[in-house]
């Protein structure tokens, strides 16, 4: 069994939502075959990937970055050649695992990564290059404040010059707390119904030629289309709720929202802890053996007042002193008019 029948063997039941990852492939590969190396699985699956017989995303979870793999089922095509003479831990080996692990890399950054001095990339790399598993590209290093080569395999070339020509609909991949790519690889984004319909139908239209099926691809496009709706409606509901609360606050524009809540907010404060003044003139109402008299104050000060009421049953001169506010009076005036 060749090293791509038994990678495929190995990935068979793996799937979108359960894909197995590169280490897996190469530890069950080398159980088969201990001369296997990472770099020859490495190869065998970059061109497994540029037939599209499988889809890869890329995972990055506490820091650690691994290829993850399924089947698509589609049909081969012709790709780069899988190399057999590389050999285990060498320089060569050791650029190559970087790269695909953490590609593109400038070559500062590679010969971090595996020791290899920068003067010796090039060379350790002439035959990956010259396959075609391994290309370069130009491109600015806001660090350094300049263009600097980038080495990367043939897929992150894909992707490179995609994210280069504008921003795509991401592909099905799997969800994490990082860095999400899938194959061609594009960088995770927080999906809109739109932009989520899209992926679905393109993921659905991938698999139509081997396992999906019309009724199966009908079934998420309804489905899709029924989240959109549900959405739309919900969010001209809110529209609507905001447009009704903006006319009542008298603002023109919904964004005038916050600031007229605020200056109600205050209002409505500042309403509930000032007293009102009272209304009416102070004043005692006297009296004397059925005599009601009324008298006005011009001190508006309550205590006084009330002072002076103690003051006038006190001293006998009323038998009951009321201490009151008028608002005013009714007189019913009496008038003489002589006979004609």
């Amino acid at each position: 069994m060749s090293l791509t029948e038994l990678i495929l063997a190995s990935a068979a039941k793996a799937t979108s939502q359960a894909p197995i990852s590169m280490s897996d492939l190469v530890t069950k590969a080398r159980r088969t075959n201990p001369d296997i190396n990472h770099a020859k699985v490495f190869y065998a699956l970059e061109q497994l990937c540029d037939q599209r017989q499988l889809a890869t995303c890329r995972i990055t979870r506490g820091g650690i970055t691994q290829d993850w793999y399924w089947p698509t089922g589609l049909k081969p095509k012709e790709s780069h050649p899988v190399p057999t003479d590389t050999k285990p831990d060498t320089q060569a080996a050791r650029l190559i695992q970087a790269i695909v692990a953490h590609g593109p890399l400038i070559g500062a950054d590679l010969a971090e990564k595996t020791g290899v001095k920068p003067s010796s990339i090039d060379p350790c790399l002439v035959a990956a290059i010259k396959s075609g598993s391994i290309v370069t590209r130009m491109g600015f290093v806001p660090e350094q404040g300049r263009e600097r080569k980038h080495y990367m395999t043939a897929t992150q070339a894909a992707d490179w010059e995609t994210q280069a020509a504008g921003p795509e609909s991401p592909s099905p991949a799997e969800t994490t707390d990082s860095h999400v790519m899938s194959h061609p690889r594009a960088e995770e984004a927080q999906e809109t119904p739109q932009a989520e319909l899209k992926r679905k139908l393109k993921t659905a239209l991938e698999l139509a030629g081997s396992t999906a099926t019309i009724r199966q691809l009908q079934e998420q496009v309804d489905e899709m289309a029924a989240r959109i709706d549900v959405q739309a409606n919900e969010l001209a509901a809110a529209n609507l709720i905001l447009a009704s609360l903006a006319k009542t606050l008298q603002v023109d524009k919904i964004e005038e929202l916050p600031d007229a809540l605020d200056e109600l907010t205050q209002a409505l404060a500042t309403r509930a802890v000032t007293t009102p003044a009272p209304a009416g003139k102070l004043a005692l109402m006297l009296s004397e053996a059925g005599v009601m008299d009324l008298k006005y104050l011009n001190d508006e000060d309550p205590q006084d007042a009330a002072r002076l009421a103690m003051h006038h049953v006190t001293q006998g001169n009323y038998v009951k002193c009321l201490v009151i506010r008028v608002i005013g009076q009714a007189i019913r005036t009496v008038e003489w008019q002589e006979a004609a």
